[in-house]
């Protein structure tokens, strides 16, 4: 079987030029802080309980704050354009050399550093 000059290259269904997402200004990952406080549906403990408290042994990892007790807050940080939470920023920035690309502020963000690339979603706007 031969190949087709004219055919596109196809990447998931779609032409592999459609997923050219190249960002044309590369910003650098803001410093930021992020605050932790008690996780309120499991009350801090880690444990959410499948049955009520009496019955021993039922209880689970906490889905919401992954049994750690804590969550981290949800504010957002405007980064060329687009927000983000600042925990995901507070994660990029310890990366090594990390940019952070915004191809359009309602679309995924690439991010490069020392080592590696990614995409980082944003936050829809209100």
């Amino acid at each position: 079987m031969g190949e087709n000059p004219e055919a596109p290259a196809i990447m998931g269904g779609s032409s592999a030029k459609h997923f050219d997402k190249t960002p044309r200004i590369w910003h650098e990952v803001p410093e930021v802080g992020v605050e932790q406080s008690h996780c309120k549906p499991c009350k801090g403990t880690g444990k959410r309980y499948i049955y009520p408290e009496w019955v021993s042994g039922l209880d689970a990892d906490c889905g919401y704050c992954n049994g750690s007790g804590k969550v981290w807050d949800k504010k957002s940080i405007e980064v060329g354009g687009a927000l983000f939470f600042n925990s995901h920023l507070f994660l990029l920035k310890n990366l090594p050399g990390v940019e952070i690309g915004v191809f359009h502020p309602t679309d995924v963000a690439r991010f490069r550093f020392d080592g590696g690339d990614g995409l980082s979603t944003s936050l829809p706007r209100q």
